[in-house]
Order: structure tokens, then C-alpha cells, then sequence
């Protein structure tokens, strides 16, 4: 069986570009002209985790504090997550 080398190489250099931008507010377009906007929470097997405010509140917060879980005021209810295959990502947009 062939791998593709290509597309690890590409997967990896994704991969990488999003593990140096952890915590950054993007927004991410897929191959299918999806778009996400978020924070990069983790990268791991094969995935992006992106944090969306849910409310108002804690989008403030962190334009105001920037995002980290665990500082006070930060909740994890207060955000929804989307899971993301990199094979999937055509663009990041840092903004």
C-alpha cells in the first residue's frame, strides 16, 4: 500500500503552524468552504479543538484577558468546542 507523502507532509505543516498559534483567536476555512472562528485550544491525532464563545460575556473577556482556561472568569460552559480534521483545513486566518 502507497502512503501519500505529500499530504502527511502537508497534515504535519498544518499541524505544526497551529500547535505555535495555540491560544490565538483564527478563523479556519475547510476544503469545503466551511469557515470556523475560535480559539485553538489543542491540536492532537489529527485535529484542531477550537473554543467558540457562546455568549457575548466571554467573548469580551477574551479580547479583553486573551483566552486561557483556568484564569478566573473563564468557564468552560461559557464556550462550545468544534473539532476539526486538519486533512480538512484549507486556510488559517490569524485575527
Amino acid at each position: 500500500m502507497a502512503t501519500n507523502k505529500p499530504n502527511v507532509q502537508r497534515i504535519q505543516r498544518i499541524e505544526t503552524t497551529f500547535e505555535k498559534n495555540i491560544s490565538k483567536h483564527v478563523k479556519i476555512q475547510t476544503k469545503d468552504n466551511k469557515v470556523y472562528e475560535g480559539y485553538i485550544q489543542k491540536v492532537e491525532d489529527g485535529h484542531v479543538y477550537l473554543a467558540v464563545p457562546k455568549t457575548e460575556k466571554a467573548a469580551r473577556m477574551v479580547k479583553t484577558n486573551g483566552f486561557e482556561f483556568g484564569r478566573r472568569g473563564f468557564e468552560r460552559r461559557s464556550f462550545g468546542f468544534i473539532l476539526i480534521p486538519l486533512a480538512i483545513i484549507a486556510a488559517l486566518f490569524l485575527l
